[in-house]
């Protein structure tokens, strides 16, 4: 007996010697493949590796798994979470990702376990949301009036401008910590109460953000869309309840053709009012007299007219910028975004290249067809115009939305335009450029983009860039 305990030590002990040595292995070869991959999932793939290579549990299947996923929310959430009628949201999301097969890319270990993670969170808090409102019906009596919507292609200055715009003290934004944990942990009703509980949220959520942001996302994805806790973010996260619009899969988005649009998105729209009843709940805005939503996604235009049949009475901001820009700039972005889940090496960036300029034609089309059709009222703001005024910009946007840009707003907004400065001043350190990307990166050419939307460019009147 003591020979054989001896002997199942020393195995064990070679066994994670092994084990230890095939990891550090991994990680060293990954950090020197990928070196502006954070130290953390460096290492967690490195201890995942073995498991991947086994297929043992989460690694049986090198696809994120929405069956399970879907499962352990259920098990997660228990008797206070409820799916609501249909299962709509999860052929979206399994069309999703099903399209990337056409982006060919191949799962990083740790990776793979975080997008099984990030999408078990969303559906949580689906079935959180869906549980507390039945719980607390008079939630949906609170009225969203006169939202405005910041809407555009990516990387056509969306996120400047809503950012500029939200310094009026009529409008407010939904924050990222909000987004992550919008369900209130109490059930009382009382105003203070909910008061309380959203200070509570707040102060235990912004630490785990944080965290997850040093040690999670790559520097220079901040530095193209910076992301933080107490920042207002776009729509995106809280319509990924509904649409595949997660972290995981988006940037899937511009291989999913005709698929990704079967659906329709009038659910969606539907539940992201919905979230922004909630919100408004929770803070004392229960008979629609306080300030109004300001809300941005660039992904409304493939949607928009569910958009304004939810929110007819919407402030609708169109952004325009030359495509050959901003085609180019999204697939920097969405190849940043997939490096946190998959290995860089295996990302077909011309295969992105090529997707990204297709869905920028379709989607530019499909907006001027439904703004035609639905005689949608909108503002065009063009990224040129809104580099070289910013502050004009935002005064005329207020002004479309009937909003004053009275003395106490613009001062606001000049103080965050200063800070703003500084702020990319420190992130230029030295000689770093904060986004630098080129046509040929994947595969395109600044007329080939501008040829496949042509039509869009003549009608809008987009400035070209005529550097490139």
């Amino acid at each position: 007996a003591a020979a054989l305990m001896s002997f199942l030590l020393r195995a064990a002990a070679a066994a994670g010697v092994g084990y230890l040595s095939w990891a550090a292995w991994h990680a060293l070869a990954r950090a020197r493949r990928e070196p502006g991959k954070r130290p953390f999932l460096v290492a967690l793939d490195g201890l995942l590796a073995p498991f991947m290579f086994f297929r043992v549990g989460w690694f049986k299947h090198d696809y994120v798994q929405v069956d399970s996923i879907l499962a352990l929310a259920r098990r997660s959430i228990g008797d206070k979470g409820s799916e609501g009628d249909g299962d709509t949201y999860i052929k979206r999301y399994k069309v999703a990702l099903a399209a990337e097969a056409q982006l060919g890319a191949r799962h990083s270990p740790a990776g793979l376990i975080y997008a099984n993670f990030t999408l078990m969170m969303r559906f949580r808090s689906k079935m959180a949301m869906r549980g507390y409102i039945q719980r607390h019906p008079s939630i949906l009596q609170v009225p969203v009036s006169r939202p405005v919507f910041v809407v555009g292609f990516p990387r056509t200055g969306t996120t400047l401008l809503s950012r500029l715009l939200q310094q009026h003290t009529s409008l407010r934004a939904h924050y990222t910590w909000e987004q992550f944990e919008p369900v209130p942990w109490t059930e009382d009703e009382d105003a203070t109460a909910q008061k309380t509980d959203h200070a509570r949220r707040h102060a235990a959520v912004v630490p785990r953000m944080n965290m997850a942001l040093r040690n999670v996302f790559p520097e220079k994805l901040q530095a193209i869309h910076e992301i933080g806790p107490d920042e207002p973010e776009e729509c995106t996260l809280p319509m990924a309840m509904s649409l595949p619009w997660d972290t995981p899969v988006i940037p899937n988005m511009v291989a999913q053709g005709p698929a990704y649009k079967a659906h329709g998105a009038r659910d969606a729209y539907e539940e992201y009012k919905t979230f922004l009843q909630l919100l408004s709940w929770q803070v004392n805005d229960r008979d629609g007299t306080g300030r109004r939503w300001l809300l941005k996604s660039p992904f409304h235009i493939s949607f928009i007219e569910d958009l304004v049949e939810v929110f007819p009475d919407a402030t609708l901001v169109w952004t325009h910028r030359d495509p050959a820009e901003c085609v180019v700039s999204t697939c920097s972005l969405f190849h940043e975004m997939r490096t946190v889940f998959y290995d860089d090496d295996s990302i077909d960036r011309a295969a992105l290249g090529r997707c990204a300029q297709d869905f920028c034609a379709s989607e530019l089309a499909h907006m001027q067809r439904m703004l035609k059709e639905k005689n949608i009222r909108h503002l065009n703001v063009h990224y040129k115009d809104l580099v070289a005024d910013p502050k004009a910009t935002a005064k005329e946007v207020w002004n479309f939305a009937g909003l004053s840009g009275d003395e106490e707003n613009e001062a606001l907004l000049d103080e965050w335009l200063e800070e703003n400065a500084r702020r990319r001043k420190t992130m230029k350190k030295g000689s770093k450029t904060l986004h630098a990307y080129t046509a040929q990166d994947y595969g395109l050419t600044a007329g080939g983009i501008r040829e496949a939307t042509a039509e869009y460019i003549a009608e809008q009147g987009v400035q070209l860039n005529d550097k490139l």
